[in-house]
Protein backbone atom coordinates (compact mmCIF):
# COMPACT_ATOMS: atom_id res chain seq x y z
CA UNK A 1 0.00 0.00 0.00
CA UNK A 2 1.38 3.42 -0.91
CA UNK A 3 1.86 6.22 1.63
CA UNK A 4 -0.99 8.22 0.01
CA UNK A 5 -3.40 5.29 0.37
CA UNK A 6 -2.40 4.92 4.01
CA UNK A 7 -3.02 8.63 4.68
CA UNK A 8 -6.40 8.51 2.97
CA UNK A 9 -7.59 5.71 5.25
CA UNK A 10 -6.21 7.26 8.44
CA UNK A 11 -8.41 7.31 11.53
CA UNK A 12 -9.17 10.74 12.97
CA UNK A 13 -9.79 11.67 16.62
CA UNK A 14 -11.95 14.51 17.90
CA UNK A 15 -9.62 16.62 20.02
CA UNK A 16 -12.50 17.65 22.30
CA UNK A 17 -14.14 14.32 23.25
CA UNK A 18 -11.68 11.77 21.72
CA UNK A 19 -14.32 10.05 19.52
CA UNK A 20 -12.52 8.29 16.67
CA UNK A 21 -13.61 8.31 13.05
CA UNK A 22 -12.60 4.96 11.57
CA UNK A 23 -12.76 5.05 7.77
CA UNK A 24 -13.34 1.29 7.69
CA UNK A 25 -16.63 1.88 9.54
CA UNK A 26 -17.62 5.32 8.28
CA UNK A 27 -20.48 7.08 10.08
CA UNK A 28 -23.69 5.81 8.43
CA UNK A 29 -25.89 7.96 10.70
CA UNK A 30 -24.53 10.97 8.78
CA UNK A 31 -24.49 9.28 5.37
CA UNK A 32 -20.74 8.52 5.47
CA UNK A 33 -20.44 4.97 4.23
CA UNK A 34 -17.74 2.47 5.28
CA UNK A 35 -14.40 2.80 3.46
CA UNK A 36 -14.81 6.60 3.15
CA UNK A 37 -11.53 8.44 3.56
CA UNK A 38 -11.43 11.51 5.80
CA UNK A 39 -10.81 13.68 2.73
CA UNK A 40 -14.12 12.46 1.27
CA UNK A 41 -16.13 13.09 4.47
CA UNK A 42 -18.35 16.14 3.87
CA UNK A 43 -17.38 19.46 5.47
CA UNK A 44 -20.78 19.42 7.20
CA UNK A 45 -19.75 16.34 9.25
CA UNK A 46 -20.23 16.70 13.01
CA UNK A 47 -18.70 14.58 15.74
CA UNK A 48 -21.50 12.23 16.86
CA UNK A 49 -20.46 12.63 20.51
CA UNK A 50 -19.90 16.39 20.98
CA UNK A 51 -21.33 17.79 17.71
CA UNK A 52 -18.27 19.84 16.80
CA UNK A 53 -17.12 20.10 13.20
CA UNK A 54 -14.58 18.35 11.05
CA UNK A 55 -11.94 20.99 11.85
CA UNK A 56 -11.74 19.65 15.42
CA UNK A 57 -10.22 16.32 14.33
CA UNK A 58 -6.57 15.31 14.27
CA UNK A 59 -4.91 12.19 12.80
CA UNK A 60 -4.54 9.27 15.19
Amino acid sequence: MSEKQTDEMQSMRCRVCSWIYDPKLGEPNQGVMPRTSWEAVPDTFLCPECFLGKSEFDPV
